[in-house]
């Protein structure tokens, strides 16, 4: 993998592939007591897709949606973040995916209705705009299921073959698998595409079980990652290298990792640092900054203020320093 060089705004595009949905959003209820919900942009590689934007990079993403109301109001949401939409694909046989969410307390509950998010078909377009970016981001929330998986592993493939910088988020819930056996090989299939994964403790565990932070990721290496940035919540990240160096970094402050988009911001940032040419531990520092900057200011996970900003407010330093 090489640091980005370019400065050219075309060259230095980001492309996110993977999974948009609807979210229906209720608070201090739960699911079966909510009697209203509100409407926002929902999916992983919607929200990363967003603020990657927020922080100054050009962004393209590659996603399906229904070709109805819902498809239109993630189109709207997601220009309206400065997100490039023309690999937005519309089906008309399939209607937008819903997710209807309820917070209460500490409890949330998730109700998703998976519709055309999983219906992502690779084109010659997404294959152009893919080779023409510097560096690619997947979601695996789209893993699970044909032929969104397919569509994403071609794509990811196609980076690899142009030497283009991949970083994949290793998403698990088994409840969207055949069996565990069939989600290792596919996971093991994805893998050797990948340059870097940044999976979440909570994710790593309900995929291998729970054991030592360091056991996990040679897990993760064992199943051919190459780089991991495994994000502890509270306790910063595991950054492991494919020559089997792992390195500890703290985070700058405490973080509610459970608050809503606080790994999307983390993925974006880290996503951004490696466009900039950022080495993991830098990339790393980056996005724990990141998420603290958006625990100091709650509700502003995609309205991000830029790379400097959070810099100097959080780290204390310029960005081109670190």
């Amino acid at each position: 993998m090489t640091p980005i060089q370019s400065e050219d705004r075309r060259k230095c595009e980001v492309a996110v592939i993977g999974e948009v949905f609807v979210e229906l959003q209720s608070t201090n209820a739960s699911l079966t007591a909510a009697e209203s919900y509100t409407k926002r942009l929902g999916g992983s590689a919607a929200l990363v897709a967003a603020a990657a934007s927020a922080l100054g990079s050009h962004v393209c993403i590659t996603a399906a949606v229904g070709a109805d109301a819902l498809g239109t109001f993630i189109q709207n949401s997601l220009q309206k973040h400065d997100v490039d939409v023309s690999c937005l694909q519309y089906s008309r046989d399939h209607p937008t995916s819903i997710m209807f969410k309820a917070r209460s307390g500490k409890l949330t509950q998730e109700l998703p209705y998976r519709y055309a998010d999983w219906h992502l078909h690779s084109t010659r377009e997404h294959i152009h705009r893919i080779q023409n970016c510097a560096v690619i981001y997947g979601s695996g929330y789209i893993l699970w299921k044909n032929p969104a998986r397919h569509s994403l592993l071609e794509l990811l493939r196609v980076a690899r073959k142009a030497d283009i910088p991949t970083i994949f988020y290793p998403y698990f819930e088994s409840r969207l698998w055949r069996s565990r056996s069939d989600a290792y090989s596919v996971m093991k299939k994805t893998l050797q595409s990948i340059d870097i994964i940044t999976p979440t403790i909570e994710v790593a565990e309900r995929f291998f079980g729970k054991q030592s932070h360091e056991d996990t990721v040679k897990r993760y290496h064992d199943i051919s990652a190459k780089n991991v940035i495994l994000n502890l919540g509270n306790d910063g990240c595991l950054v492991s290298t494919e020559n089997d160096r792992m390195q500890h970094i703290s985070p700058p402050a405490p973080v509610d990792f459970d608050a809503p988009g606080v790994n999307e911001v983390f993925q974006a940032a880290f996503l951004v640092a490696i466009q900039h040419g950022k080495e993991l531990e830098a990339a790393t520092r980056f996005a724990l900054a990141a998420e603290s900057y958006v625990n100091q200011n709650a509700g502003q996970e995609l309205d991000l203020p830029s790379t400097e900003t959070i810099c100097q407010e959080v780290l204390h330093t310029a960005f081109d320093e670190l």
